[in-house]
């Protein structure tokens, strides 16, 4: 997927910010999906799963980056469309907290992805009970060649359960 800026030359192509994982992360990962799927075999049939989703608002101190109840409604929306039929799955927009703050907002490339101290910062002080909460957090990410990320997570095995590093940082116009 390609969109270019209006009046400029340059060509912004969108990317997934998620580090590459080792080999070690790759087995480790298989590893805990095969033994999900041998003793979980999940289907629509089976009871719904509600995810309840705690949506960070980081916008600029000009508002940049202040989007709308109604766009966060609609992007957990488009969450049910695609986990509902195939998992049953069911998000439900429990919380929308907004945070003003610019060096929280802009995310460099060289802090994308990369548990930086201003993502460990926002995450950390603004996160709602990850155990029980899907955290997202919308913000800037500045392209570098041409690219933009659009979001990452972390794996979860990289973390406990209850760490502010579960849950997902995009950017807020995706």
């Amino acid at each position: 997927i390609a969109s270019c800026l209006v009046g400029s030359e340059m060509c912004i192509r969108d990317r997934c910010g998620t580090v590459d994982p080792n080999e070690k992360e790759i087995q480790l990962a298989n590893n805990q999906i095969q033994s999900w799927i041998n003793s979980n075999n999940r289907t629509p049939d089976d009871d719904p799963v509600h995810i309840l989703v705690a949506w960070h608002v980081i916008s600029s101190s000009t508002g940049l980056g202040n989007i709308p109840d109604s766009q966060i409604q609609d992007a957990v929306e488009i969450l049910n469309l695609r986990y509902n039929d195939i998992f049953n799955y069911y998000f439900t927009l429990d919380v929308i907290t907004r945070h003003e703050n610019d060096d929280w907002f802009v995310f460099e490339p060289d802090e994308q992805a990369s548990q930086s101290s201003d993502e460990a910062q926002m995450r950390s002080s603004t996160a709602t009970d990850p155990e029980h909460y899907y955290n997202i957090w919308s913000v800037l990410t500045e392209a570098e060649n041409g690219y933009i990320t659009l979001g990452w997570n972390y794996f979860p095995f990289s973390s406990a359960e209850d760490s502010y590093w579960q849950g997902t940082t995009i950017n807020y116009t995706a």
